[in-house]
């Protein structure tokens, strides 16, 4: 995937808060945040395509992101539960 498709991939499908936080993140230059990943539902946790995207996103923006996972694969996870860190 091209970098610039990626990238706008990523603007078009990130809610209002992801937004806002970038715009926070960008006016105060170059910081570290943590972001919680979870989904509004109970979801069984396959994280894989997330991570396969976040590491070609790593190398599209030459940057490393710590990722920390909240619950091993197939795990099955209450709404609203952190599912991971970035």
């Amino acid at each position: 995937m091209k970098n610039s498709h990626k990238e706008s991939n990523i603007t078009n499908k990130t809610d209002y808060y992801f937004r806002k936080t970038k715009r926070i993140v960008l006016s105060n230059k170059d910081i570290n945040v943590t972001y919680a990943v979870f989904m509004r539902r109970p979801v069984i946790f396959c994280p894989k395509l997330a991570i396969d995207f976040l590491r070609e996103v790593e190398k599209s923006r030459n940057t490393k992101f710590k990722i920390s996972l909240c619950y091993e694969e197939g795990s099955w996870v209450g709404a609203g539960e952190p599912l991971m860190f970035i």
